[in-house]
């Protein structure tokens, strides 16, 4: 059975996904400045934690999609939580050591600045 990406109204955990972007949508901004951007969070006590809790339920549900991992790191990165954020990354790359997406963060860690743009490479 092939993997469904996290859009896909078919995943089985789309209603926590749903949740999870209903806050990142609302409280986490991106803007660009030239060739970067960056992120910021105005989200009150706790929503983050919703958004969070919400992607533990979707791994709950699917813990072999490693896409769900990479997700929770990004909202956790978006939140200053870069320990929590890198330590997933490891677990995702532990399982499957070519996720496009965990390698990009990992090896761009400290000048990829969200996960919506990639940094330039030749």
């Amino acid at each position: 059975m092939d993997s469904l990406r996290l859009a896909d109204i078919r995943h089985p955990a789309h209603k926590q996904l749903e949740q999870a972007v209903k806050v990142v949508d609302q409280y986490v901004q991106v803007e660009l400045a030239g060739e970067r951007t960056a992120m910021k969070v105005s989200a009150p006590v706790g929503e983050i934690e919703k958004a969070l809790s919400s992607l533990e339920e979707a791994i709950a549900l699917c813990p072999d999609d490693m896409d769900l991992f990479v997700a929770k790191a990004c909202v956790l990165h978006a939140s200053s939580q870069f320990k929590s954020a890198e330590g997933l990354l490891d677990l995702v790359l532990s399982k499957d050591p070519n996720h496009f997406e965990a390698k990009m963060w990992k090896k761009h860690w400290e000048t990829w600045s969200d996960a919506l743009r990639f940094p330039k490479w030749d």
